[in-house]
């Protein structure tokens, strides 16, 4: 296919992306089925013509800035003041304690159905599938209530940082045989990552307001936060709290830098609400873009003779019955009453891909096939586009 051919392929999954997006807020049908679903049949309109490239690195490219995105975009959205205290601290007990159980199950689920396999291949496999996907719970609540959207929005963005976290620091410490040492990097790695966050966000935040060129600020910014994110991954210190940060303190700048007791030379309120609109409608045009051609790639990648396998879906189907029971009981303790859609909304997604796609070649298993990763989004979003079709209408 010539230049001119893909670009044609790339606008008309863009306004397909588009119109996805329109018939969820009116169907509930998840956008993200209907991207896998296209390039499912790209891939074959694609083999058909004989036209191949290497999806995995452009993958593995997009989901790492796209993931930039999606966690900035649901920081702008995070307000943050003393009546909400309860449900941040609930959203990340919630998220932390369903990450683990969820891990803990399909690391058992793996180890006992597949055999010679350790503990320590079973955690790397279990922890990407743990996580529920912001990058599918953002978009989808927008027309739910204040509460219940803040909620879904903390908790997927909480499940993301958390998992990713997680997942790095046992990658990193995989030769270690001391549990104390291991120890020690983690909360070292931890308290060091939050002050370079903070200190991090201070400065940009500074910077974005004291540009002189303000017309070329967003690029500028852009270009800085992705180049910090990198350093920090270089030197295995967790990114995405940088990110969070940053766009928490942006999207709550008022409260915030009054507690941070900043001079008051070093912000403009009104600047601040002209960029912060500014900044937002940017982050949620990329994060769409990034979106969108991650999951119809990720649909051009799979192979369906490895979906059809008995041992994939067998194992997703014990892990989606396990996770959406231990949903349901943390959503029981935590909230009481009252938790539809929620309990229906724990989706897999990007971040997941991207996570299985970091699994160093040495501990990477056969068996496990990406195909395992299809199953476990589609499902999950199917129950999650099922919760959102079922629910009042005045709730949402």
């Amino acid at each position: 296919m010539n230049t001119f051919g893909m670009i044609m392929v790339l606008c008309l999954v863009m306004i397909l992306s588009a119109i996805f997006g329109a018939l969820n807020k009116k169907t509930k049908f998840p956008t993200v089925l209907s991207l896998l679903l296209l390039g499912v049949l790209l891939q074959y309109l694609f083999g058909k013509y004989d036209i191949y490239f290497e999806k995995q690195k452009i993958l593995e490219f997009l989901g790492n800035v796209g993931i930039i995105f999606i966690v900035l975009e649901a920081a702008l959205d995070l307000k943050i003041s003393s009546k909400k205290k309860t449900l941040i601290l609930k959203s990340f007990w919630l998220a932390l304690i369903s990450l683990i159980c969820c891990m803990l199950l399909l690391s058992t689920i793996f180890h006992y159905t597949l055999q010679n396999l350790g503990w320590t291949q079973c955690f790397l496999y279990a922890l990407p599938l743990s996580l529920v996907s912001s990058a599918i719970v953002i978009p989808s609540v927008h027309h739910m209530s204040e509460k219940k959207r803040d909620f879904l929005i903390y908790e997927s963005t909480f499940s993301d940082i958390l998992g990713i976290m997680a997942f790095y620091f046992l990658v990193n410490n995989l030769g270690e045989s001391s549990a104390i040492k291991v120890t020690i990097n983690i909360l070292s790695n931890t308290v060091l990552t939050v002050i370079v966050s903070i200190l991090s966000s201070i400065l940009l935040f500074y910077i974005f307001h004291k540009m002189v060129h303000r017309h070329i600020r967003f690029s500028v910014f852009i270009s800085v936060l992705v180049l910090i994110y990198a350093i920090g991954k270089s030197f295995h210190l967790s990114s995405l709290l940088l990110i969070l940060i940053y766009g928490v303190l942006l999207s709550n700048h008022t409260t915030l830098l009054r507690k941070f007791h900043l001079p008051k030379d070093w912000v403009d309120p009104s600047l601040s609400d002209e960029l912060l609109s500014h900044f937002k409608l940017i982050t949620d045009e990329g994060s769409f873009f990034i979106r969108t051609l991650f999951f119809v790639l990720f649909g051009m990648y799979l192979s369906f003779d490895d979906i059809l396998s008995f041992q994939n879906i067998l194992i997703s189907g014990l892990f989606i019955v396990g996770i959406y029971l231990i949903h349901y009981i943390l959503l029981r303790i935590f909230f009481k009453k009252d938790i539809t859609p929620e309990a229906y909304i724990a989706p897999r997604g990007l971040i997941s891909v991207l996570l299985f796609f970091a699994i160093p070649k040495d501990y990477m298993i056969t068996e496990i096939e990406s195909s395992l990763l299809f199953i476990v989004i589609v499902i999950t979003s199917i129950v999650m586009g099922i919760g959102l079709m079922i629910q009042k209408p005045k709730e949402v």
